[in-house]
Order: C-alpha cells, then structure tokens, then sequence
C-alpha cells in the first residue's frame, strides 16, 4: 500500500468523527459498569484469562485429555493463533486507531493495555478463533466456551480499552479464522 492510500485510511473524515463519538459514547456508558468493584474484579480476571492464559491452558491440556485428536486441535489453535497474530499487527500498525482512554480522560482503566492501539481486538480475535476451532471438534465445550468468549468480548468494552468496532472487527476476523479451520482442516 502506498504512503497516500494509508493517510487516506487514517485521515479523521467526519464519517470517521460521527462514528467515534458515537461509540465512545457508548463506552463512557459502559465504562460505569468498572465504578463497581465486583463488576471491575469479574472482567478484570476475564481479561487477565483472555491474555493467553486460558488458551494456553487447554492447548496444554488437550493433548493429555484427548490424544491425538487432542494434539492435532491444539497444533492447528497454534496455527490460527499466528495467522490471526500477523493480521493483528499489520491492521494495528495500519490504522493506529487510539484506545477509548486516550480520548476520554474519565474512563475507569483498571486492567492496563498490552498494547498502544485498539483497532482491532486481540483478544475478541483469538477468543472467537479459538474457541470456533474447539467446538467445531468438541461441541460439548460450548456451554463453557460461549460464557467465557462473551464476557472476554464485553470486558475489552467494560474496562475502557475498546471501542465496539474493535471487539466486532475482532469477532469478524476471529470468525473468519474459526470458519476456515472448520471447512478445510480434517481431523
């Protein structure tokens, strides 16, 4: 992509300043949920999870649990997990949209970024991605995956580190990895 093509992209058009308005508002009304503590330690420790601690754990896990079959699920979440990587920086390097905090100073942040930009979200990307990837194989994980991968979703919102279109951007991508594994990989 040429150096015009990406200043386009990153320019503030007033499309672009209506729909940043619109969600950070919707952030700020969310962000309340954060004022309240047992609310701010539930998605807090959702978060901290979604950092890789979770997925982590059941791709350990899944080999002991499951044998073979187990160990190739887990090889191809590690697989997904670095595609969605690559995508994931080069669209944050590409729109280095700022984090909702960075432009409304009374947001409650209690569980610190990993990184600078928000655009799109990491851990909506991976949890989508990975828990696809493991119910397509193991439908009976749903009831524990779903809860999980919603309240992930929700916390990136609650804690004041996303706006709405990185968690759906995230979901989409995530998806999209998800439903590949599910249509082309044989297990």
């Amino acid at each position: 992509m040429d150096e015009e093509s990406l200043e386009t992209i990153k320019k503030n058009t007033p499309i672009r300043s209506v729909l940043n308005n619109t969600e950070l508002q919707i952030c700020v009304a969310v962000n309340k949920l954060n004022k309240i503590k047992t609310c701010q330690y539930f998605f807090g420790s959702i978060s901290r999870l979604g950092d890789g601690i979770f997925w982590y754990l059941i791709v350990l896990l899944l080999p002991f649990v499951k044998g073979l079959e187990g160990l190739n699920v887990s090889i191809n979440m590690i697989v997904n997990a670095l595609a969605c990587l690559i995508i994931y920086l080069y669209v944050k390097k590409l729109f280095r949209r700022r984090r909702p905090f960075h432009s409304n100073l009374n947001l409650i942040v209690s569980t610190p970024a990993l990184d600078r930009y928000s655009f799109p979200s990491g851990h909506s990307m991976h949890a989508v991605c990975f828990s696809s990837t493991i119910i397509s194989i193991y439908p009976e994980l749903l009831w524990i995956l779903l809860p999980f991968v919603i309240c992930l979703c929700m916390s990136r919102l609650i804690l004041g580190l996303h706006y709405p279109s990185d968690v759906l951007v995230g979901i989409l991508i995530g998806g999209f990895f998800g439903q590949f594994n599910f249509n082309y990989v044989a297990y």
